[in-house]
């Protein structure tokens, strides 16, 4: 593809990432926990006519700015309130920024090291997933790697675009998921100015634009301040003090642990190439002295150093970093790849396929001991491409076909993506509580939920009230055809003081809350 001319490179680099990002998006409910928020929050948004105050429930919701909710608006305007619509936007922003990348790539080294380092992210299935959420991560992933990506060019090129670029994608970011978008943004910036010796007055005179700012002050300031006007400024605190400084400095619905784990998260984000981190490393050392390779390493270690020491941890707080950690795999890749005749890294081809050989044993010790997984071996299916390729990919590297190798091995688990977004994801759905009460709570006369809901059962059925009060909930249980969405634990705060009928119960998929729809005893 290197003899191709750029127009057609993109187009195919947009096509492809289009295919992936959105095969299987409709394929699945949104279910969910912060999927069900933040799509149910844009639909009441869409159907109050207020554009300016995230609603879930019917109430305020401080978890994030409304950047994401204007694009899933957007879809449901056009799609219809559908998980393929509240997912469409994720999708294509995401294939928009793999064109970004390899055009930058292209512009700023090679064609081939631009191929590979895409290559490494359509590979990635924890990346291709991330844009088949209905979350704010694809947006904020997808500003922070444009406005760095900007920043880089204008440092190359001094193009005003390029800096009004900069500013625009960081206002973006922050309207996407707030000051994080700004702060390790320009932490990498200033490390990378300090790291090759470009901080400088001169510098700094020419990146700190007036107009860029005011660009940036026009995208950030009046959903703010208008936000902070239509809730007496509730929104702005609950957002910046629950969900930022706290979220930052404590642990939140117990996703803690220890620093090692932002690593390790990020580490599997890179399946199958992680196996190979350690050349990738020597590799991005021995060329430290290029600014694209400084760029990538320092992107990297800015955000998965900033969150190891943050004390709420999760596997997609520092994805951000992905398109610059991709740089320096896909430039290890660049060089490796092209010697079409070597062994050099066949044992780390054959640690990929052990690991792709324990995947099927993990998920057949699952469906054996997970209630809510008997008997679907069918899920083992799902997984062969991983298997098949990682063995012929580790065939063809005992074979000295080195090139052939890595292709084959980043294409399975392409494939595997797929066949995770369009067979085991929509497999697994059919599991969950919101889709096996479908009917009971359809015909229901009315619902309402006590200590404890899935969100997703709104997102399916509209708003449901909160009874706060075992006696709210004597008097609601009271009225025959009345259900009510609880969880075990709820059950043991109503204790004797109503007599009810269990009509369904089960733990939740990707959650410990165990959910159970009741009914009144004097139905029966």
């Amino acid at each position: 593809m290197k003899s191709l001319s750029i127009v057609p490179s993109g187009l195919i680099v947009l096509s492809i990432s289009l295919f992936l990002f959105l095969f299987g998006s409709g394929s699945s409910s949104i279910y969910i926990l912060d999927e069900s928020k933040n799509a149910q929050c844009a639909y009441e948004m869409m159907s109050t006519g207020d554009g300016i105050t995230p609603l879930f429930n019917g109430e305020l919701r401080t978890d994030k700015p409304p950047l994401h909710y204007y694009f899933m608006m957007g879809a449901y305007s056009i799609f219809g309130k559908t998980p393929f619509a509240a997912r469409f936007f994720s999708g294509l922003t995401g294939s928009i920024l793999m064109l970004v990348f390899f055009l930058f790539l292209t512009r700023h080294s090679t064609r081939s090291h631009a191929w590979w380092s895409v290559f490494v992210l359509w590979a990635s299935i924890h990346f291709v997933l991330e844009f088949h959420l209905a979350v704010p991560d694809p947006y904020l992933i997808t500003f922070i790697g444009i406005s760095l990506m900007a920043f880089y060019h204008w440092m190359q090129t001094q193009q005003k675009w390029a800096l009004y670029g900069l500013y625009a994608s960081l206002g973006l970011g922050v309207l996407a998921k707030g000051p994080v978008a700004l702060a390790l943004p320009g932490l990498s910036m200033l490390t990378f100015l300090l790291i090759t010796r470009q901080f400088t007055m001169v510098v700094l005179r020419k990146l700190i634009s007036v107009s860029g700012i005011l660009c940036f002050l026009i995208i950030v300031v009046p959903w703010y301040y208008l936000v902070w006007q239509a809730t007496d400024g509730a929104w702005v605190e609950g957002f910046l003090f629950d969900h930022n400084i706290n979220r930052f400095s404590d642990t939140k619905e117990g996703h803690g642990g220890l620093f090692l784990i932002t690593s390790g998260y990020y580490l599997m984000g890179f399946l199958p190439f992680v196996f190979f981190i350690w050349p990738v490393i020597k590799s991005a050392w021995q060329n430290r002295q290029d600014q694209i390779i400084a760029l990538g390493s320092i992107v990297t270690l800015v955000f998965v150093v900033f969150f190891s020491i943050s004390s709420t941890q999760l596997p997609n707080y520092a994805m951000p970093a992905y398109p610059f950690t991709a740089i320096l795999v896909g430039f290890f890749l660049s060089r490796e790849g092209a010697r079409e005749y070597s062994r050099r890294f066949r044992w780390n081809f054959l640690a990929t396929l052990i690991f792709s050989l324990l995947l099927p044993a993990g998920v057949w010790i699952a469906v054996e001991t997970a209630p809510n997984l008997e008997g679907m071996h069918q899920l083992l299916f799902y997984l062969l491409p991983l298997v098949l390729g990682s063995l012929v990919a580790t065939l063809l590297a005992f074979r000295y076909r080195n090139r052939a190798a890595f292709l084959t091995l980043g294409i399975s688990f392409c494939v595997g993506a797929l066949t995770l977004m369009g067979g085991l994801m929509p497999q697994l759905d059919k599991r969950n509580p919101v889709f096996l009460t479908k009917e009971i709570v359809t015909n229901a006369d009315s619902v309402a939920w006590h200590q404890s809901l899935n969100p997703a059962f709104v997102f399916k059925h509209g708003l449901i009230p909160e009874l706060e009060t075992t006696e709210e909930v004597a008097a609601f249980m009271a009225e025959p055809g009345n259900l009510l969405l609880t969880t075990k634990k709820g059950l043991r705060g109503i204790g004797d003081q109503v007599d009810y009928e269990i009509l369904f119960e089960t733990t939740d998929l990707f959650d410990n809350r165990k959910t159970r729809v009741i009914k009144g005893i004097s139905d029966n």
